[in-house]
């Protein structure tokens, strides 16, 4: 095909194959054209009360990101709004770990409820009474007689022998330099 003449013999028998196929009948199965594709009507929106949707929510954090989850299952939401919840944390980090993850729980929910649902953080104003002024509570391990009766006399231990003398303190002495103190000792 190096010429003109060559290159219009070329298109020349192109076209008559081309021809040849488009008036020969066809032995297969006869021509089925497919139906329009038509886009489906989307399904009524399914309402679910928003402690469903809260559900839903924890489930996907419990699967995803099981500390975000923590912080989730120990916070009091509130729903009185449709279109913002607030969350009520027992303390600060809770409730900043998870409002640096509010833009992704946001489309979680809006994923879940196809609405945009704001999420509003804030800190439980209700502390809790620390441990140490709770009145102390009398534990028992069990409700059976003491085993030994009457007093019980302590014995002193023989004493033991000085730590540098162990041998294999000395071998540790030579390579990390040191003193080694008694235990009743303060530094």
């Amino acid at each position: 095909m190096e010429s003109a003449p060559d290159l219009e013999g070329f298109v020349k028998r192109l076209e008559g194959i081309e021809n040849r196929a488009l008036s020969a009948p066809r032995a297969s199965a006869p021509e089925t054209r497919p139906a329009p594709v038509q886009a489906a009507a989307p399904a009524p929106a399914q309402v679910l009360p928003d402690g469903a949707v809260w559900k839903k929510l924890l489930d996907n954090l419990e699967k995803n990101n099981p500390i975000l989850h923590n912080f989730f299952a120990g916070c009091a939401p509130d729903f009185s709004d449709k279109n913002s919840w607030r969350l009520e944390f027992a303390d600060d980090f809770g409730a900043k770990a998870a409002e640096r993850k509010a833009a992704a729980l946001e489309e979680l929910i809006f994923g879940i409820v196809h609405r945009r649902v704001k999420l509003l953080f804030a800190v439980s104003a209700k502390k809790t009474a620390p441990a140490a002024e709770a009145a102390p509570e009398e534990t028992s391990i069990s409700d059976e007689e003491p085993l030994a009766q009457g007093e019980v006399n302590w014995q002193d231990l023989p004493s033991a022998p000085e730590p540098a003398e162990n041998p294999a303190v000395k071998k540790i002495l030579k390579i990390i330099p040191g003193k080694v103190l008694p235990a009743n000792e303060k530094p």
